[in-house]
């Protein structure tokens, strides 16, 4: 231990002093032997967070049952299993719209919300329109409008989700919305020319190779 003289007072006080026993004056910050604390950094690994990837297990009923119904609604013809498979089309869109990250969530909700009430209103204009008005008039432009209306915007929301979800799945909902894509053009161009643009007894099986390739992505990344 060193003597020194005080800055302050001049008098000689210990070089280990902390404060000048004379004047008062501090000289030396106590050290302390406290342990500093290290906060690690966040992997980045999987860009979606678990609560968020856990979707793919609830999307496994929705892509199953929309294949088979897609599958016997193109042999059969029958408009409830139709219904089945557009319910399904709509988990499919709110799962897939809930699982994305911001901002791309703050799109692809409202657009799955206006797909959804567009359906609903196809359906109740389908009854009324197919089961009484139309009953012995045949087909009605307005059913195709209805049913036009819903295709686009499911393929606006196929077109988002597929900016959000790589892999398979990505693949899946571009053939989806590609399929979607050509119904829209083929109904409008029937609309205003009044002729078919093209044959869909082939293409209608189309959205069953998307919803297999989908039910396989929610398989191979369910958590």
């Amino acid at each position: 231990m060193a003597l020194i003289n005080c800055p302050n007072c001049g008098n000689q006080i210990s070089d280990k002093a902390i404060n000048c026993p004379h004047c008062g004056v501090v000289l030396n910050t106590p050290i302390t032997n406290t342990p500093v604390s290290i906060t690690k950094p966040t992997p980045l690994g999987d860009p979606y967070p678990k609560s968020e990837g856990k979707g793919f297990t609830i999307l496994l009923p929705f892509c199953a049952i929309g294949f088979l119904a897609c599958v016997f609604a193109n042999i059969f013809q029958e408009s409830w299993i139709w219904r089945i498979y557009w319910i399904s089309i709509l988990g499919i869109l709110w799962v897939l719209a809930f699982r994305c990250k911001n901002p791309i969530r703050n799109a692809a909700i409202p657009i799955t919300a206006l797909t959804s009430i567009a359906v609903i209103i196809s359906f109740i204009s389908g009854f009324l329109f197919v089961d009484g008005i139309t009953d012995n008039m045949g087909f009605s432009e307005y059913i195709l409008w209805f049913v036009t209306i819903p295709f686009f915007l499911c393929f606006l929301s196929f077109i988002l989700l597929s900016i959000a979800h790589p892999g398979l799945l990505r693949v899946s909902l571009l053939i989806l919305s590609a399929f979607l894509f050509v119904v829209v053009i083929s109904n409008i161009y029937f609309l205003l020319e009044s002729d078919s643009l093209f044959s869909f007894r082939l293409i209608d099986f189309v959205p069953c190779v998307g919803l297999l390739l989908m039910l396989i992505a929610s398989i191979i990344q369910k958590e």
